[in-house]
């Protein structure tokens, strides 16, 4: 009864229209494709007067603590079509992971981590990542240049039906991340650091208050007393902590542009949250994330980079639901928002 349990939470976050890992988002064209790994799809001259090509190949890291982990999910999309598209499922790609585990190390279900630091043949059925692959790393505090050092197998990350199996890569001198700090890599040399602060001006922080309080003033949310009363009410307004928002070009456009993101909490288990792209006079221009009121699972802006120098913001999210998430990275493309890479989903 308890698996039962646990496998439908997780059915819920994976199912779930904004935070899925769906492989059709996948499906775009030749730039956004698991088969463009490290292969150019343009070129731009760079300031040491050498072509170098630009790739629209994007991946979510993370620091641990100890390292950098890198998560291939284009890899993991394949997977998701073939391995774990028939009878078996999830359980058939865990596994094979497992059986890994116990050809290279020693294993114990006690342990769930796993380090290796050579390449084995069956480790391209997870990553398209090779060790010695030259990658950047676009941090809080910079962009720096990485190296893949190794791999890790991460058997803890089973109950949230993640990845798994994820490249490593060193701190780069001078990288102070904070701690488990979600970061974006890529080829491109030409990465912004990313941006997690946005607006902070009280003026316009209100002012896009004003914009987007309509969309919620029918929006019902679960408040307490001092005695931990219980009463509904209608939302009377948008706090600092529950709007975050960006200025710059996120639709290549070639106007000034806000990205804003809402997320409320109306009750212990459900949210109201909504992403815009708004002009200066808060008209919508596009939605990344329609409004969504009284839902099960919610999206949040989190930060902003743009990975391949051309100009526009790409948009990182967590999306996910009371118990778990994960991370998505939207790149505008072809008119609307393409999801080029997930990661680090988690649930119970």
């Amino acid at each position: 009864m308890k698996n039962l349990i646990i496998c439908i939470l997780c059915f819920a976050v994976v199912t779930s229209a904004s935070c899925s890992k769906k492989s059709e988002d996948f499906k775009s064209d030749k730039k956004s494709s698991g088969d463009s790994v490290n292969k150019e799809s343009k070129t731009t001259a760079f300031g040491d007067n050498k072509t170098r090509p630009v790739s629209d190949t994007v991946f979510l890291a993370r620091w641990d603590g100890k390292k950098i982990i890198i998560e291939d999910y284009y890899k993991y999309a394949e997977n998701e079509k073939t391995l774990m598209s028939d009878t078996g499922g999830y359980d058939k790609y865990s596994a094979k992971l497992i059986d890994l585990v116990k050809k290279y190390s020693k294993y114990n279900e006690q342990t769930s981590e796993y380090l290796f630091n050579e390449f084995k043949p069956e480790f391209s059925s997870f990553t398209n990542l090779k060790i010695g692959d030259k990658l950047y790393l676009s941090t809080l505090g910079g962009v720096f240049h990485v190296e893949i050092t190794g791999y890790v197998i991460n058997l803890d990350d089973m109950i949230g039906s993640g990845t798994i199996f994820y490249a490593t890569a060193n701190l780069p001198a001078g990288a102070k991340p904070d701690e488990y700090e979600v970061m974006v890599s890529s080829f491109n040399n030409n990465m912004t650091p990313i941006n997690k602060t946005g607006v902070t001006d009280q003026k316009m922080l209100d002012k896009y208050k004003s914009f987007l309080m309509p969309w919620l003033k029918k929006v019902k949310i679960t408040e307490y007393d001092e005695k931990g009363k219980e009463s509904i009410a209608t939302v009377r307004e948008i706090k600092n902590d529950e709007l975050k928002l960006f200025k710059g070009n996120f639709t290549g456009s070639g106007f000034v542009e806000y990205l804003a993101g809402v997320t409320l909490r109306n009750d212990p288990t459900n949210f109201t949250s909504l992403i815009f792209i708004l002009d200066d006079n808060g008209k919508v221009l596009k939605e990344l994330s329609p409004l969504s009121a009284n839902s099960f699972t919610f999206s949040t802006v989190e930060m902003i980079c743009d990975f391949n120098g051309d100009g526009i913001w790409e948009i990182i999210t967590s999306d996910g639901y009371y118990e778990g998430g994960g991370y998505n990275f939207h790149k505008f493309m072809y008119g609307e928002f393409k999801t080029l890479a997930n990661g680090f989903m988690f649930g119970v």
